[in-house]
C-alpha cells in the first residue's frame, strides 16, 4: 500500500477511521469524521448559510433600483432602503458571528436576525404596494411605474431571511 502514515478510512468498517502506521493496520480506531455529521447539524448549516446569502440579497436589493418609469429609476437608497441597508448588514455580522461560533451565541441574540428579516419583509411589502399604486398620465394614456430587481431581491431575500434564521434560532445552543 502507499498510503502515508494517519487515519484513513477502516476497510473493514467505512464508519471508521483506522491508524495506518506506513506499514500494517493498527488495533485503534475512531468514528469516521464525514459520518459523524448528523443530519440535524447538515439542515443547521444549510439554513445558516442560506440566512447569510439572504441578508447579503437584502444589502443589494437595498441599493439596488426599487421603481422604474421608462428610463427613469429610483433606488432603495433615496427612501426606506437606508433602514434596510443597515438592518440586513447588521444581520450578516450577527450570522457571521453564529456562523464563527458554531452556533453558540446569547438566546437574545439567536431571534435579532429573524425580527430583522420580519422588519424588512414588512417594508418590503409596503413599498412594493406603495411603487405599484403610482400612476402617471402620458399622452392621455395611464401609465404606471414598474417595481424593480431592487424591491423585488428585497422582498425575497427578507422572506427566506426570516425562514431560515428563525430555524436556526429555535436550535438550543449546545448542539
Amino acid at each position: 500500500m502507499n498510503l502515508t502514515t494517519g487515519w484513513h478510512p477502516d476497510p473493514q468498517n467505512p464508519d471508521s477511521e483506522r491508524w495506518w502506521d506506513g506499514q500494517r493496520w493498527g488495533e485503534q480506531t475512531r468514528p469516521n469524521a464525514a459520518a459523524a455529521i448528523s443530519p440535524a447539524d447538515r439542515r443547521y448549516r444549510a439554513n445558516l448559510i442560506a440566512a447569510l446569502v439572504a441578508s447579503a440579497g437584502i444589502i443589494i436589493g437595498s441599493l439596488g433600483p426599487w421603481a422604474n418609469f421608462f428610463a427613469f429609476t429610483k433606488n432603495g437608497t433615496e427612501g426606506d432602503g437606508i433602514i434596510t441597508l443597515v438592518l440586513g448588514a447588521v444581520a450578516t455580522a450577527l450570522l457571521f458571528v453564529r456562523f464563527s461560533r458554531e452556533g453558540n451565541t446569547k438566546a437574545a441574540l439567536r431571534w435579532i436576525a429573524p425580527a430583522m428579516g420580519v422588519i424588512c419583509l414588512v417594508m418590503a411589502i409596503y413599498d412594493l404596494f406603495e411603487v405599484s399604486s403610482i400612476t402617471s398620465e402620458f399622452f392621455g394614456e395611464t401609465v404606471g411605474v414598474q417595481i424593480g430587481w431592487g424591491l423585488w431581491l428585497l422582498l425575497l431575500s427578507s422572506a427566506v431571511l426570516c425562514l431560515t434564521s428563525s430555524s436556526i434560532s429555535r436550535r438550543p445552543a449546545n448542539l
